[in-house]
């Protein structure tokens, strides 16, 4: 699992985290509901998240027995990113509650996970080789997602939101 807010790199990091033996799901939590997600297969790849949203259910989070990363970006960066897009700014109090609630997860700076040092440390944590070079790569692009092409299932997207309104 790698959770973080929205605009920390959890876009980048499904990218960079599906490989050909694993399958990172960006923010999964807006097409499946958390009972199909825990059922979902690939094709015997190693499967994980990397979420923006999963923070809103800590109780689930914290009872997965794998390897957890929070990324951690500094909330006015977030929120500013959020202006520019006409998105809703995050109370930063809860939300930095939020990331601290995560249990036995290792937390890791916004702009260390572009660095060897901090790539190492996510696959280390996680589990997975290591590849410089499509770290490298990777680490050129600015990678985000294309909001109209979103899946989004009806009962999960209506849980999420849901979620979040008992959150703010």
């Amino acid at each position: 699992m790698v959770l973080g807010g929205p605009r920390s790199g959890t876009t980048w990091a499904a990218n960079w985290l599906t490989t050909d033996t694993t399958m990172c799901l960006h923010d999964p939590l807006l097409e499946y509901k958390i009972e199909f997600l825990q059922r979902l297969r690939f094709d015997g790849k190693k499967l994980g998240i990397s979420c923006t949203s999963a923070t809103l259910y800590p109780e689930w989070v914290n009872a997965q027995r794998c390897p957890k990363v929070v990324l951690v970006r500094d909330i006015h960066e977030i929120n500013r990113s959020l202006e520019e897009l006409g998105l809703v700014q995050l109370i930063p109090a809860k939300h930095e509650a939020r990331l601290a609630a995560v249990k036995d997860a290792l937390f890791i700076d916004y702009e260390k996970m572009f660095t060897h040092t901090g790539g190492q440390m996510i696959c280390d944590h996680l589990g997975l080789p290591f590849s410089a070079d499509r770290h490298d790569l990777l680490s050129q692009m600015r990678i985000e997602p294309m909001w109209a092409r979103l899946n989004v299932g009806k009962e999960a997207a209506a849980a999420l939101v849901k979620r979040i309104v008992e959150a703010r």
